[in-house]
């Protein structure tokens, strides 16, 4: 999961280990309105994630997924048109 809940300990892994961190595999099972963007998560780069429902919309969006975001009224990464600092409106 990425979020404020676990923020801390990417970053520490990825300062303890660096370039021989070990590969990571996450489910996000919560949306804890945390852009992937943040500082220190860059330590998250090159590892994997799979969303149930993702908050990127990725290449390929469908028709009920861009008609979702249109009515919620969200960029494509899942965050606020009038706010994109606000991703927690995903």
């Amino acid at each position: 999961m990425v979020g404020p809940g676990v923020l801390t300990f990417v970053k520490e892994l990825g300062e303890h280990f660096g370039s021989r961190r070990p590969q990571i595999f996450g489910f996000i099972d919560s949306l804890e309105g945390v852009s992937i963007a943040t500082p220190g998560l860059d330590f998250l780069e090159g590892t994997y994630l799979w969303e149930a429902f993702p908050r990127y919309a990725g290449e390929y969006p469908t028709p009920h997924e861009r008609y979702y975001r249109q009515h919620v009224v969200v960029d494509q990464v899942g965050a606020s048109v009038s706010d994109p600092k606000d991703v927690s409106t995903y």
